[in-house]
C-alpha cells in the first residue's frame, strides 16, 4: 500500500450507479472493512459508519412492461376481480406508502382489496382495509388508492421483488377499446 494511504489519510469511496427509489436522504449502516493481503486475511481496520447520500433523487419509472393487469372478466362493461401483478427492477425498503392511479375510463367499486409482496399492508395480513386505503376519485391524473405497502421484509429483498394487488370489482370499459393506463407510485414520506 502507498504511504499516502497510510494514518490520517483520506480514501473516497464513490459508489455509481446507486439508487434507492422511494427514501430521499441519507441511508447509513455501512462499513469498510481491509485486511491484510496474506492468506490468512487478518482483519486490519473497520471503519465508523458510513452513509450514502441521496439528496437530489428523482423517482424512477419502472417500465410498462413490469406491470401486468388482468381481469377475470373480458366482457364489456362487467365487474369482475382484476388482479395487477408489478415486479420491481430494485429492492425496496420496509415501509413505503403505494398510490395507485385507476384509468379514468373503468369503474372502481372495491368490496375487498387485497395486496401481497410490495402491496402488503402488514406482515400477517393481505387485505386492505377500505378505511386505511382512501379512494380519491377526483385525483390526478386519474382516480387513485393510497395504501401503506413494504411491510412483509421477505418479500422486498432480492433483485426484482414482485407483488399483486387483487381487487374485487373494477368494470371493463362500456366499450371494446384499451382502456387509459394504470399507474403505480412508491415513496416513503
Amino acid at each position: 500500500m502507498e504511504p499516502k494511504y497510510f494514518s490520517d489519510a483520506y480514501i473516497t469511496i464513490t459508489c455509481e450507479g446507486f439508487r434507492n427509489p422511494i427514501y430521499n436522504g441519507e441511508w447509513g449502516g455501512f462499513y469498510v472493512t481491509t485486511f491484510d493481503g496474506e492468506p490468512s486475511s487478518l482483519q486490519i481496520e473497520t471503519s465508523d459508519e458510513i452513509k450514502f447520500v441521496k439528496e437530489d433523487m428523482e423517482p424512477r419509472v419502472i417500465p410498462n412492461n413490469n406491470l401486468v393487469v388482468q381481469p377475470q372478466s373480458f366482457v364489456v362493461g362487467k365487474f369482475s376481480i382484476w388482479t395487477i401483478f408489478l415486479e420491481s427492477p430494485l429492492p425496496m425498503e420496509k415501509e413505503c406508502y403505494i398510490k395507485f392511479y385507476l384509468p379514468t375510463d373503468l369503474v372502481f367499486s372495491p368490496e375487498s382489496v387485497k395486496g401481497t409482496g410490495l402491496f402488503q399492508p402488514s406482515e400477517d395480513l393481505t387485505e386492505i382495509d377500505a378505511d386505511q386505503a382512501p379512494y380519491n376519485p377526483d385525483d390526478t391524473p386519474s382516480p387513485s388508492i393510497l395504501f401503506k405497502g413494504c411491510m412483509n421484509e421477505n418479500e422486498l429483498l432480492g433483485q426484482k421483488p414482485s407483488c399483486s394487488l387483487i381487487v374485487d370489482r373494477i368494470s371493463t370499459p362500456i366499450m371494446i377499446k384499451d382502456s387509459e393506463a394504470f399507474i403505480v407510485e412508491i415513496y416513503k414520506d
